[in-house]
């Protein structure tokens, strides 16, 4: 390293001053011999050689020194100074990286050393020293060598930058790794940022003892305090002392990375930022952790996009721990960490940073913070790893005087420059107003820096005018610490009004108007948005607010869109609504609220309208519409936006304030009266007249998922006011509507009236907007009589959904699978989150943290994992049990976690570590369960070993056992497996769930059952209590919920709708929902209370046959529950339902409509009438399971196929065989007719079709060539082509007069359900069960694609995918026409015919939707 202050001279090596020659006087002096040996070695190749020269001028003087008599201390504080010379200066310098601050230093630390030699010379009186000096000259000890040495060190390392190693010269970045740190989200947010408004550093002689104790903290070798956390007060300077610490670092370059926050700007206040820009700074000081962080990027290049653990792991965890021990910290500065947006993410932050800090005390990390004392970021602080590696220092206690002093020298400095500025007499200010500005300051920077912007008003240009008024204003006797804040916000206040003292005075009320809304929006407008809030003009809105630029930050463009107006410090805000007694100024925050939630709904009102952006394709989803953020700036600016998102949240603060309010005089209550009165009316005009499309425009701004939050905040307001109205109930539908119906209206505003309106169940809502459904989908059967109890399915796990659960804030559900997945969905919205991937077998228990930041799973694969909540990374797996794990909780202060497995123990683990605590033994069989009490002093288990223990948490041993006891010669208890176990919040009781169809309610203190339930038909395998211990909710194998009284055992209500047995059930937080997992796949959110649901119309079990009729006026459907019901597609009306004897699981309807035929049994058909239900024949003649049915085309004759192998043929009149057509050497899986009913084609399972002359019986010809059973058989409108599919999802198509194979047809996933030819016969179709349709054309067999052009309407045709119901063109173009809202886990099949989607369930409930008006309105010129 070298540097152009330092000269640099010839030097010999003095690396053998003591050779081996050279031998210490006495056996003391061999360790400082060693010492020596070590420092003459490490400057043999130092390249500053002035300084090189001075250190082995030293060496000769300790040489020559040591020969006198010496003190044995002296000897060893000498050796104990050189080593440390050694290590902390002359090591790192070889990397550092030279600056003008570290040239500065190391002269005045060669002068320093140079000094010795000096004093050396003095002392012995010799001539220039390096020829003079003598051997054993005795004038200068060790002692004082030393001491001199100890000096110099000290000196250099209380002010230097070598505490970090870096490069000797600057260092560049390759393209490569420009690149790559490029991809780093990275944050305009360091100290010195040019984006920053110039933030002050603390002058001189000011924070003196504070900055010396941080920087103390700083060089101090303390490996456990390694975050120090600086809180207070708004305005006692945190962010001040934040910049200073900074700015003196970056000034020693010992700066490694700063992220200031500020919740204004959107990057600088967003939480996944923080590491990826810290990240980049890191790399930009040093070129150690920058190599190691290309190494840990490659292959992972968007990490720091990636969630806070994975963005922790890839950016400090990896290239920290490749570094290794440091000797000297690494230091990040973060200021104002309670601006950071997103409270949970900001705890998740703090909490990987301290746990990485706790669990490598080796790296050499420190972190300064500073923030308001926020309860989120004081809870981070108090518990957990934090709580072990912090420091915490609370500004707002230092003592008075000392931030006094402080002040006043701030001021005195400031108000200097307003002199000079202004031309101000020198003796300004005296001595006396200074102390009193000083006092009036009340120990609050905040105040002070009020004071000079008011006082250097630039409007006034009359400073000494402006202090005498701010000093002679009376001091207010508020309470400490703001009182003379208040003081200086009054003077400041008192300037803008001009004198005026009547409160209702012009400027007074436009004063409360502006900056009353100014300081209550829920997000900073500018000017020209706040004007249309205000209903003012803007010049009115700058005109107030320029006066008061010492506390408002005000735009220099009042048009511009993005300069907004905000306070400078949020103490401005609290004065005016919570501690100013001045009238004139009180800002009354609920009639404020009043105004605004006012205010936005007339906005909304004025331009709120159906297709309000004019989109020419409605139908297209949100993201295919490019220019719909033009279309959004042009149509819905500023203000309709911050309305659409805001208006609800207003009235939400009212609830929140109203049962606290401020006392107001007669007139504001009267206003605040009036405003009440015209809310109510403007918002159930709203909801009778702009909801709809309310919700259509929030879909726009990709902001729906504020609409469930403000409904039901409007909600909670009116019922203020009204106990039951049509209002009411349109909002409480809304949110229903909304909960279904989220996914599509978020993907597709139109979808609000094409899929949420016209799916929704009878209801005020659609009452009220019944007239948008014209030119929409049609409900022709399954509408709904009124809201199913189940709100929600969430649909996606691939395996048993085995447990689920609430987040404690009751904003998320996490659920596990045997999928071995974990799932979090949004509980308001019901969207998934996030997908958490790792377990390798069967997740089979989840639970959150209690403060939700962590979740844990435990896992057929015998581990348990513990995942971030937020970012959904896994931070660690546990591992212990040797058999699978079954459940587990965390306990109430989520510092343990309690786990039960297959293995007979409980374990309890470290939540933080992720250590084995202790195994609890007892149980002589697998542990289903486990539970822990809310005080975290017992732990509750159930086994399949029919008992429940109940544990002492503390001292690990059993207390009692919950086993089967008999009262009166009767038993109470279980006597099967106890599948789970819950506490009651007050921890007094237990429920049990167990293999005996039985859920027991226990005493915990006296092991007695206190209730039985006994209302299920098999295995309860779950139960658990409401938050209020009134009741219990079970889920049983018997695929219901039952919900009763936890002590008298009375059912309150049976939830049916799953199509599986019931794996886990739990209450919300608010005990208003239920959610459960099953093992149909899903996991349902089901309302507690509500009306009496009962939505079937025909069938009660799953619909195992569904069939359109040839003119599709009829519907015919088949269920498990042995009855037929016909259906009129016109009107949804049931025709007709038939009693048969067995299950249906196949039925035709005859082309004219007349006559049903219907398997019964296994090789009988029953021929009906559909008119009037009657049994005609009983049609017999095969000899096993009947496979498929149907009726010719002319409907003279009805056909089957079977297992034997014949294909019969029926005559309808006469109910007897007409013809039996044998010949198949295998089953025969499908038959159909030819258009003119001359042949009937079979399918066999031997992989072969025939072709048979219908009315002589006789075969025409085999056809092979199938690569599986043909299932499906379809004549072209010809007859000159056949079409056949089977089970290995290919469509063949064939040739009828030669028998050739024409083609082969691939691209479906699932089983083939139906095929067919368009009317004209050019396009070849195909569906699975699921409606998914397929399409190819006749001539040569391709799929359709962009390149055919065909405007015959008749080409396009419906097919049903990934839930959508879509019309395909011959041309390949696919338009979403709505939202199918059904479960496919609970779907038996699809079927789509011409205008009609029909679905059959598992439930026997059935969707028969018409879709003709929906494709005249955007039919087949959507395409074009």
């Amino acid at each position: 390293m070298s540097g152009s202050g330092l000269s640099h001279q010839k030097s010999t090596s003095r690396s053998s001053v003591f050779s081996s020659n050279s031998k210490p006087n006495d056996e003391d002096s061999g360790a400082l011999h060693e010492s020596l040996a070590g420092l003459a070695k490490s400057i043999d190749d130092l390249s500053i050689l002035r300084l090189k020269g001075a250190l082995e001028g030293v060496i000769d003087v300790i040489k020559a020194a040591k020969a006198g008599k010496n003190k044995q201390t002296d000897v060893e504080d000498l050796r104990s100074h050189i080593e440390r010379l050694e290590s902390s200066i002359i090591r790192p310098l070889k990397e550092a990286r030279m600056t003008m601050s570290l040239q500065t230093r190391l002269e005045i630390l060669t002068n320093d050393l140079e000094q010795i030699r000096v004093d050396y010379q003095k002392r012995s009186g010799k001539g220039r020293f390096g020829k003079f000096l003598t051997i054993g000259d005795k004038s200068m000890t060790l002692g004082n060598v030393g001491s001199m040495i100890n000096k110099a060190s000290q000196s250099f390392l209380s002010d230097s930058h070598l505490h970090v190693p870096v490069a000797a010269k600057e260092f560049v970045f390759t393209q490569a790794e420009k690149a790559l740190l490029n991809r780093l989200p990275n944050a305009d947010a360091r100290f010195n940022s040019a984006a920053r408004k110039a933030a002050p550093s603390c002058l001189e002689n000011t924070r003196v003892a504070l900055l010396k104790e941080v920087f103390a903290w700083i060089d101090s070798s303390d490996n456990k305090e390694k975050i120090y956390w600086l809180h207070g007060l708004a305005g006692t300077g945190k962010s001040t002392v934040a910049n200073t610490v900074a700015s003196r670092l970056a000034q020693q370059d010992r700066l490694g990375a700063s992220f200031f926050f500020s919740r204004d700007v959107e990057e600088r206040r967003d939480p996944l930022r923080v590491l990826p820009s810290i990240a980049r700074q890191f790399a930009e000081f040093s070129p150690e952790y920058k190599g190691h962080l290309v190494k840990s990027l490659d292959g992972r290049k968007d990490a720091g996009k990636s969630a806070l653990p994975i963005q922790m792991e890839r950016l400090f965890v990896i290239p920290l721990r490749s570094m290794g021990a440091q000797q000297t910290p690494l230091i990040v500065v973060m200021d104002a960490l309670d601006e950071c947006d997103n409270n949970q993410l900001v705890t998740t932050l703090l909490r990987l940073l301290s746990e990485f800090i706790l669990t490598n005390p080796e790296i050499n990390l420190k972190i300064f913070i500073t923030s308001r004392p926020e309860p989120h970021i004081e809870a981070a602080f108090r518990r957990g790893s934090a709580n072990q590696v912090s420091k915490p220092f609370v500004l707002h206690d230092i003592e008075r005087s000392i931030v006094q002093a402080d002040i006043k020298v701030y001021l005195r400095y400031e108000l200097e420059k307003v002199a000079r500025a202004y031309k101000v007499s020198k003796q300004w200010p005296s001595n006396r107003e200074l102390n009193e500005l000083v006092e009036r300051a009340g120990g609050l920077f905040i105040a002070a820096s009020t004071s000079i912007k008011f006082i250097a008003d630039p409007r006034e240009r009359q400073p000494e005018r402006r202090l005498q008024a701010l000093l002679s204003e009376k001091r207010a006797p508020g309470q400490a610490p703001y009182k003379d804040l208040d003081q200086v916000y009054y003077r400041v206040l008192g300037a803008v009004v001009q004198g005026r003292k009547d409160p209702n005075d012009e400027l007074c009320v436009r004063f409360r108007d502006v900056v009353g809304t100014i300081i209550t929006v829920l997000d900073p407008l500018p000017p020209r948005a706040l004007q249309h809030l205000l209903g003012c003009n803007i010049d009115v809105i700058t005109s107030t607010v320029v006066p008061l630029r010492s506390v408002i930050i005000v735009p220099s463009n009042a048009e511009s869109d993005t300069d907004q107006l905000r306070v400078f410090h949020l103490s401005f805000p609290n004065f005016l609504t919570e501690r100013c007694t001045d009238p004139r100024f009180i800002i009354d925050s609920m009639l404020r609220h009043h105004r605004l939630a006012l205010s936005c709904i007339t906005l909304l009102s004025s331009f709120l309208k159906r297709n309000v952006c004019q989109l020419p394709d409605p139908l297209k989803l949100n993201s295919e519409v490019s220019d719909l953020e033009e279309r959004l700036k042009n149509v819905v600016p500023m203000h309709y936006q911050y309305a659409s998102r805001h208006w609800g949240f207003h009235l939400r603060a009212i609830s929140e304030a109203v049962n606290a309010p401020k006392p107001r005089d007669a007139a504001t209550q009267q206003v605040l009266d009036r405003i009440t009165d015209s809310l109510q009316q403007a918002v159930s005009t709203f909801c009778e007249k702009n909801l709809l499309q309310w919700l259509e425009v929030l879909s726009l701004l990709g902001s729906l998922d504020l609409a469930i939050p403000q409904l039901k905040a409007v909600e909670v307001w009116l019922k203020k006011y009204q106990s039951s109205s049509p209002t009411l109930e349109i909002l409480r539908d809304a949110q229903r509507l909304l909960l279904r119906f989220f996914e599509p209206v978020h993907m597709c505003a139109a979808q609000i009236y094409h899929t949420a309106l016209a799916f929704m169940p009878h209801s005020r809502l659609l009452k009220t907007y019944e007239s948008e459904l014209d030119g929409s989908v049609k409900f022709v059967v399954g509408r709904e009589p009124t809201w199913n109890p189940c709100m929600r399915v969430l649909d996606g796990h691939g395996g048993w959904a085995n447990c689920a659960t609430y987040s404690n804030d009751n904003s998320r559900i996490v659920s596990g699978s045997a999928d071995k997945n974990v799932r979090i969905w949004d509980a308001t919205t019901g969207t998934l989150i996030k997908i958490l991937e790792g377990h390798t077998g069967a997740v089979t228990c989840t639970v959150f943290s209690h403060d939700d930041a962590r979740i844990a799973s435990a896992s057929w694969d015998r581990t348990i994992c513990i995942w971030d909540s937020e970012t959904g990374a896994r931070i660690r797996a546990l591992k212990g049990h040797s058999d699978p794990v079954r459940a587990v909780v965390f306990s109430h202060d989520s510092s343990l976690i309690i786990s039960s497995s297959a293995d007979k123990t409980i374990g309890i683990w470290d939540s933080i570590t992720g250590t084995l605590i202790h195994s609890l033994r007892g149980h002589y069989d697998s542990v289903s369960s486990v539970a822990i009490s809310h005080d975290d002093s017992q732990i509750v288990s159930g086994s399949d070993d029919r008992t429940i223990r109940v544990w002492d948490a503390v001292n690990k041993s059993l207390i009692r056992v919950l086993k089967l006891y008999k009262v009166h010669e009767t038993e109470v208890g279980h006597k099967d497996a106890i599948r789970s176990v819950a506490l009651s919040r007050d921890s007094k009781f237990v429920v049990s769930a167990s293999d005996d169809k039985t859920a027991c309610v226990w005493d915990v203190s006296t092991g007695e059952v206190v209730c039985t339930w006994d209302g299920h038909h098999s295995a309860v395998r779950t139960a658990s209590f409401s938050h209020d211990g009134s009741k219990v909710v079970s889920g049983s194998s018997d695929r219901t919920l039952c919900i009763w009284g936890s002590k008298s055992g009375t059912l309150i209500r049976r939830l049916e709708g799953h199509t599986n047995a019931i794996t886990s059930v739990e209450f919300s937080k608010d005990d208003s929902n239920i959610i459960s997992g099953s093992g149909d796949k899903t996991v349902s959110i089901w309302e507690v209370t509500g009306a009496h649901f009962d939505p079937f119309r025909g069938h009660r079990e799953t619909i195992m046959s569904l069939e359109f009729s040839k003119d599709h006026t009829r519907i015919v459907t088949g269920s498990g529950d042995k009855t037929i019901c016909v259906w009129d597609t016109s009107n949804g009306a049931l025709l007709r339902k038939i009693e048969a004897s067995e299950p249906i699981n196949s039925v035709s309807i005859s082309p004219n409509n007349q006559h049903l035929i219907s398997r019964a049994g296994e090789k009988t058909l029953n021929l009906w009438d559909a008119v009037t239900g009657s049994l005609i024949y009983n049609l017999t003649g095969h000899t096993r399971y009947i496979a498929c049915i149907t009726f010719s085309n002319g409907g003279r004759w009805a056909s089957s196929g079977s297992w034997d192998g014949t294909a019969c043929l029926w005559d309808i009149a006469s109910g007897t065989l007409f013809r039996a057509l044998k010949g198949h050497p295998d089953s025969v899986r499908s038959i159909t007719f030819s258009h003119d009913d001359l042949m009937v084609a079979t399918g066999s399972d031997d992989l072969g079709l025939r072709l048979w002359d219908a009315p002589t019986g006789s075969l025409i010809r085999t056809i092979k060539g199938s690569g599986g059973p043909v299932r499906c058989v379809s004549f072209s409108p010809d007859d000159l082509y056949i079409l056949t599919a089977g089970d290995e999802k290919r469509v063949y198509f064939w040739d009828v007069e030669t028998g050739d194979k024409l083609k082969t047809l691939e691209g479906h996933l699932e089983h083939i359900w139906n095929i067919g030819f368009t009317r004209n016969g050019s396009t070849l179709l195909s569906w699975d069960m699921m409606g998914r349709c397929h399409s190819w054309l006749s001539e040569t067999g391709d799929p359709e694609d962009a390149g055919t052009n065909d405007e015959n309407p008749t080409q396009h045709h419906l097919s049903v995918e990934d839930y959508w119901i879509v019309l395909k063109s011959v041309g390949g173009a696919v338009k979403k026409l709505c939202y199918l809202p059904i479960s496919f886990s609970n779907t038996q099949l699809v079927i789509v015919s011409q205008q009609f989607v029909a679905v059959g369930t598992h439930r026997g409930v059935m969707l028969v939707l018409d879709l003709s008006q929906l494709l005249e309105k955007f039919g087949p010129n959507v395409f074009v």
